[in-house]
This record gives structure tokens, C-alpha cells and sequence, in this order.
């Protein structure tokens, strides 16, 4: 019998983002959406936001399929506008978008999107992110079939700026199907908006199986080991042990504290290397660089970093730390956990249950209890100390686990494997036949 994928008469998808694709979380995740896209064989179209000297083009959308919305320009006269409120360049929050600047973005978005709707003719719309744009486009093409997936940063946004929320809610329940990232998401998308869960889907995110994996080979003898006697291999001190993070540079990933509980440690000072990846503007980056300055442990920050680059700072490290007070669904925890690393994360709603049961047994990840939250994404500060003490004992935790040369089992790294992007996509892909259909 022929498949049904072959028999199913493929949509033009057009896909819409109001951010940098390739810059974020949630720019990587359309980005690997629309890989897949284009390796299952659909016709695909990209609106993004970017600033006018940039170029953000995917090499598999075709040049006349590339609908760019550009910023920093006569009739958008300011940066890009982020989903957080710290990106990892330079952007504009949405507590500083005014009446004008709320025009000015429509717009320039509706003159792209008409465009893109006249020349593409797509027969679906895939939107990022349950807010303005999303809301602004529904509203532009009621009839239009769209779905949007939820990043987390999106509901954020519904409680950081309030008087944007009736407009977002009005439209935003409209959209055909909402794809959430996990069942905590789905639950606060179902309460924000008021809608029934039967139009919400869970398809979570993944990892580029093609990048991100572990190294054929480990030499147990150049790891640094800080009680040989514990360990009984006699091994040579010729590496230091390499404690990695991955993301914005800001005080809501938690930064400082890391930074604070890395201080706890006991170990001495060559033993350990810290490396921190990210970009990061404003006074927070200021802040924490000078906070690292003060560590005993070599810091080392650098910068946005392209995904195959970051992959092989994965595969040359030992733990990942993301001490996040706030995340969707980090993909960063997977990417770690395929490149072979051991994670110390928060206990953040939703990660335990996308990770499965098994992952979580294991021992390759340690979650750490959160502390009280003053608001979304800022702990009190009271908090902070008897935080910092349970993410200082996780990562000692990790540490000996690596020093102990204490294997992750294949059966896990397998397990790990069947998060990857195509799966991520197949579940997608049911969800869009199923629109289009209808």
C-alpha cells in the first residue's frame, strides 16, 4: 500500500517570525521546523524581522520565497523587536513600543505579507509566537488557515505588557490549532486564552541530530581528577574539568547566582573552567562580566557563537549549567544531552515531563528547586542564598559523577536520540494535514 505521506497533496506553507531567525531559542526551532519542511518536500515561504544590513535567508527557502522585514529604516526607525527583553542583539522591548511605533510595525509588516501572500499564494500560515504579529495577521487573514507554536516567551510577554492583552486574546483565539511545547504550556495557553484543549497540540521541540552528538571516543585519563584515591586509575592532572552554559547573558537566566555558587565550590581554582556562551546587551552583560571578574574559577565569555561552534564546545565539555528562572522549553538542555553532557538545570515546569521518566532516573540530569519568585523570571532576593547552596551541591553533584568516570548508559543516549528535529516535525505534519484538510 502507498504511504499516506505520498498520497497527501503537500501545502505551501508560509512561515512568519517578527524576529531574527537563527538568534534564539525560538529562531533556531523555526529555523529546524523549516529544514524539515524542505527535506519532506514542501514549498516553502519565510517573513522574518531584521535589521537592513542583515541577510538571515535559510539556504533552502528560495531567494523569491525570502520576505524580510527590515528595521532601522526610514519607516521602522528602530531595532528589531524581541520576545525577551533581553536578546542576544541589539533589539526593542515592548514596554517601550508607543502608539507610533505599533502603526509603524504594522505596516511594514502588512506591505510584507501582502506581498508574500499574492506572490507565494500559501494555502497555511505557520506564526511563532502567541502575540501581536500573530494576533495582527489573524485578524488580516481570518480565513487564512494558520497555526502558531507557543515558546513560553510569548505568555511572558501577555504579563510583562497587560495592555496588549485583549487585543492578542481576541484574535489569537481564532487560530486554528496551537501547537504547545509541553502539557504545562498547554494548560496556560487553554487558561490565558480561554479555549477548549482540543485545539492546542503538543508537539515539543528537538535537536539537529546532524550537529549536536557525542564525541566516538573519550581518553578517561585526561580528565582532571581532584581525589585519585576515590577514583583508583591513577590517570595524569593534563585537563581541567569544563563546566559550560548556553544562552542570553541576563540576570533572568540566572547568571549571578551561577556565578555565586560556583564560588561555594570547593575545588581549587585550575581544576575548573567556565565557559559561557551567549550574547548579551545592556547593564545586565555589564554586570555579570564584572561579577566573573571576582570568581575564583576562570571565567570565560564568548559571545553569540554560530550552532556548529557551540556543538563543539559541547563535545568538548563535561556538565551544562541553566540556572533559567524562566524558560519555554529549553532545546539547549537536549543539544547538551546529545553531545554526552551531564545538565544541572532548575526545576522548571514542563522540562521533567518533555524529558520522560527514564532521562530523568538516570542521573544524567540534576534539577534544582527554584526559589520563591518575586515575579516571572526575578527570584526574591531573600531567596537567593539557600538557592545558590542547592545549585552549588548540583553541580558538585555532576562534577563527581564526571571525576568518577561514571558512564552515561547507551540506552539513555539512544532514548535522547528519538528527540531529534524529524521527529518534532512528523507531529507538526499531523497537525497541518489535519487543518488543511478540514
Amino acid at each position: 500500500m502507498q504511504n499516506n505521506r505520498n498520497l497527501y497533496n503537500k501545502k505551501r506553507i508560509l512561515h512568519i517570525t517578527s524576529q531574527k531567525p537563527d538568534k534564539t531559542g525560538s529562531g533556531i526551532y523555526a529555523r529546524e521546523i523549516m529544514s524539515e519542511g524542505h527535506n519532506h518536500g514542501y514549498a516553502q515561504a519565510l517573513i522574518c524581522g531584521i535589521q537592513f544590513d542583515e541577510n538571515f535567508k535559510p539556504s533552502f527557502i528560495e531567494d523569491k520565497n525570502y520576505y524580510p522585514v527590515y528595521f532601522k529604516t526610514k519607516s521602522l526607525p528602530f531595532s528589531v523587536v524581541g520576545m525577551s527583553d533581553i536578546m542576544p542583539y541589539d533589539s526593542t522591548r515592548y514596554d517601550e513600543i508607543d502608539e507610533a511605533k505599533l502603526s509603524a510595525l504594522k505596516y511594514a509588516f502588512k506591505k510584507v505579507i501582502d506581498k508574500a501572500i499574492k506572490e507565494f499564494q500559501p494555502e497555511i500560515i505557520i506564526c511563532h509566537h502567541l502575540w501581536l504579529l500573530t494576533a495582527f495577521i489573524k485578524n488580516l487573514y481570518p480565513s487564512l488557515p494558520m497555526m502558531v507554536i507557543s515558546h513560553g516567551s510569548d505568555l511572558r510577554q501577555l504579563e510583562l505588557n497587560p495592555r496588549f492583552k485583549p487585543y492578542v486574546i481576541e484574535n489569537c483565539r481564532k487560530i486554528d490549532k496551537i501547537l504547545a511545547l509541553n502539557e504545562e504550556n498547554k494548560n496556560l495557553i487553554a487558561n490565558i486564552l480561554g479555549i477548549n484543549e482540543k485545539n492546542i497540540e503538543i508537539i515539543g521541540s528537538g535537536y539537529n541530530k546532524d550537529l549536536f552528538y557525542t564525541k566516538e571516543y573519550v581518553d578517561k585519563c585526561t580528565y582532571t581528577h581532584l581525589n585519585n584515591s576515590a577514583i583508583g586509575n591513577g590517570c595524569s592532572k593534563n585537563k581541567r574539568l569544563e563546566i559550560i552554559y548556553a544562552g542570553k547573558i541576563s540576570f533572568s537566566k540566572g547568571l549571578s547566582s551561577l556565578i555565586s555558587s560556583l564560588n561555594n565550590l570547593s575545588f581549587n581554582k585550575d581544576e575548573l573552567n567556565i565557559t559561557l556562551i551567549g550574547g548579551g546587551t545592556g547593564l545586565d552583560a555589564i554586570e555579570i562580566k564584572k561579577q566573573a571578574e571576582k570568581c575564583k574559577y576562570n571565567i570565560t565569555f564568548t559571545g553569540a557563537i554560530p550552532q556548529e561552534n557551540l556543538a563543539n564546545y559541547f563535545r568538548n565539555s563535561d556538565i551544562f549549567v541553566l540556572p533559567s528562572f524562566y524558560e519555554g522549553l529549553p532545546l539547549v538542555i537536549i543539544e547538551a544531552l546529545a553531545s554526552g553532557l551531564r545538565v544541572v538545570v532548575n526545576d522548571l515546569p514542563g522540562i521533567k515531563s518533555w524529558i520522560g521518566e527514564n532521562i530523568n532516573n538516570s542521573g544524567v540530569i540534576e534539577y534544582v528547586q527554584m526559589p520563591k519568585m518575586l515575579s516571572i523570571d526575578a527570584p526574591y532576593e531573600y531567596e537567593l542564598f539557600e538557592y545558590e547552596k542547592r545549585l552549588s551541591k548540583a553541580i558538585e553533584t555532576q562534577i563527581y559523577k564526571v571525576l568518577n568516570l561514571n558512564k552515561i548508559d547507551e540506552k539513555i543516549l539512544d532514548e535522547i536520540k528519538e528527540m531529534s528535529w524529524d521527529k518534532v516535525f512528523e507531529k507538526l505534519e499531523k497537525v497541518l494535514i489535519c487543518v488543511t484538510s478540514s
